[in-house]
């Protein structure tokens, strides 16, 4: 007969899968290449800006003197990575003389209860994370209340540009 340990073992390995086996039904920002499909391991992200230029070279006579490259300078940004923590717990009186989910008819298990709560964790994080990337995409990431979490035209020195549409106007195209 194995052992409790390895038998909590392999329910742990097992609880692992049902994690990622959960459909994420969001993630349009990545499904368009937008963002990677992967996260990162360290509490801040680094940033580098190239201010490179390109331009047109233009032409002169053989043995004049050549107009002068432009080098590529560079800056770092630092930014703060935000956490997003989310508690929950799974308890006996969860699961005791309460009615399986699916079926109806025989008791909840423990282990079925702690998988829906992987699965509303897997979940929440996944529109979080695409709450974020849409963020990013206007320039002004926000958290779950509203309040901002960095705004990249101010870490970036960029002026946001508005474009203003007159859809009263029949020459508007």
């Amino acid at each position: 007969m194995p052992s409790t340990q390895s038998n909590n073992l392999f329910r742990l390995v097992t609880d692992s899968k049902a994690i990622q086996l959960i459909p994420n039904v969001y993630g349009r920002s990545i499904q368009r290449g937008l963002f990677r499909g992967y996260g990162i391991t360290t509490t801040a992200a680094r940033v580098m800006e190239v201010n490179g230029v390109l331009s047109l070279i233009p032409s002169t006579s053989r043995g004049s003197m050549p107009a002068s490259n432009t080098r590529v300078t560079r800056k770092f940004t630092y930014l703060t990575v935000p956490h997003f923590p989310l508690y929950d717990q799974v308890k006996g009186e969860d699961v005791q003389d309460v009615v399986d989910w699916e079926t109806g008819e025989s008791l909840d298990t423990m282990s079925a209860a702690v998988a829906r709560v992987f699965e509303s964790h897997r979940l929440n994080h996944a529109i979080t994370r695409e709450w974020l990337q849409v963020n990013a995409l206007q320039g002004i990431v926000r958290d779950s209340d509203g309040s901002v979490l960095v705004d990249f035209f101010n870490e970036f020195s960029i002026t946001k540009k508005t474009i203003n549409f007159d859809f009263t106007a029949t020459a508007t195209k």
